[in-house]
C-alpha cells in the first residue's frame, strides 16, 4: 500500500473543520485504530507505519487487504480459458458485497466520491 500524506486524509475526513482541528481528530483517530489493533503490543510488525507527514498501512504483517488481492487474482487469469481458473474462483470467493458497503462518512463529499468511483471500477 502507498503512504498517504496525514493533512490530505485530515482534510478528506473532516473537511469542515479547521486544519488543526481535523490532524487533531486524525491523531484521535490513529490512538484509537492503534489500540484496537495492538499495534503498540508486536512494535517489530506495527499494521501502521507512521511518520510525522505519512501513514501507510503495512502489508509485512499478518494484516490481508482484499481488494490488492482481488486485483492480482484477476490479472493473474487466463483471458480465453473456457473454465474459470483458480485464480477467478479465489477473487470471486473475496466478493462479499459491495465495496466498503454499509460504510459513508456524511460531509465528506471527497469520500462519497471516492467511494462510488472505487465500487463502480471494482464491481
Amino acid at each position: 500500500m502507498r503512504p498517504h500524506r496525514r493533512e490530505r486524509l485530515a482534510s478528506l475526513l473532516w473537511p469542515s473543520g479547521s486544519e488543526s482541528s481535523a490532524r487533531r481528530n486524525l491523531r484521535h483517530a490513529l490512538t484509537d485504530l492503534r489500540r484496537l489493533l495492538g499495534d503498540g503490543e508486536q512494535p517489530a510488525a506495527p499494521y501502521l507505519a507512521a511518520t510525522r507527514q505519512m501513514l501507510q498501512l503495512c502489508l509485512t504483517t499478518d494484516c490481508s487487504v482484499d481488494v490488492p488481492r482481488f486485483l492480482t487474482l484477476l490479472q493473474a487469469d487466463q483471458p480465453g480459458t473456457r473454465a474459470p481458473t483458480e485464480d477467478l474462483v479465489q477473487a470471486t470467493d473475496l466478493c462479499r458485497g459491495s465495496f466498503m458497503e454499509g460504510f459513508s462518512l456524511p460531509g465528506c463529499p471527497e469520500f462519497e466520491e471516492w467511494i462510488v468511483l472505487t465500487r463502480e471500477r471494482l464491481q
